[in-house]
């Protein structure tokens, strides 16, 4: 489906150009961080069809033209998710430049986020053998670990762990 990646990276490129002609005067860079299914596309982890792209994080400058490009921030809702170190891990993006520089979150990040989602479409994302094949393990056991010392609650915790432990499981069987 290499549409829909051409599609995601130019609504992104579009954005970009859009406010790079809005702001003429301020030469800063601003920030955005794509995570989900349409940072795995972008990345080249998964092929199936995403329309939507979820940013945990984007400058306010950018923020109104959002929805034009059919960009979704309430992904930030689920910014918990992730790690608190997961700015370390970031992969800039082949796109933008003049006024943006986009990132995604790290493979291992993301998985972690759609294992605590607990959704079959993004369980399906995450057992995809392009994806199992390029994650560090050892990384991603180190913020599982992590994320079950930090959980809110010892239900949570349980919860993360069973989904984690099937998701090992189902890695170790194919």
């Amino acid at each position: 489906m290499p549409e829909i990646k051409d599609d995601i990276l130019k609504r992104l490129d579009d954005l970009d150009e859009l406010l790079s002609l809005n702001d003429t005067h301020n030469d800063d860079l601003l920030m955005a961080i794509i995570v989900g299914g349409a940072a795995m596309l972008v990345m080249g982890y998964i092929d199936r069809a995403t329309k939507d792209i979820d940013f945990i994080e984007v400058s306010r400058e950018a923020e109104k033209f959002l929805p034009d490009f059919d960009i979704n921030t309430n992904a930030a809702a689920y910014l918990s998710s992730f790690p608190d170190d997961y700015e370390e891990r970031l992969k800039p993006l082949p796109v933008g430049g003049r006024k943006i520089r986009y990132y995604a979150a790290s493979l291992e990040d993301i998985v972690i986020s759609k294992i605590n989602s607990y959704r079959d479409k993004d369980m399906e994302d995450i057992r995809n053998q392009g994806v199992i094949k390029a994650l560090n393990w050892d990384l991603l056991d180190k913020l599982a670990g992590e994320k079950m010392v930090y959980a809110l609650n010892d239900t949570q915790r349980a919860i993360f762990k069973s989904m984690y432990d099937a998701y090992l499981t189902e890695k170790h069987s194919k």
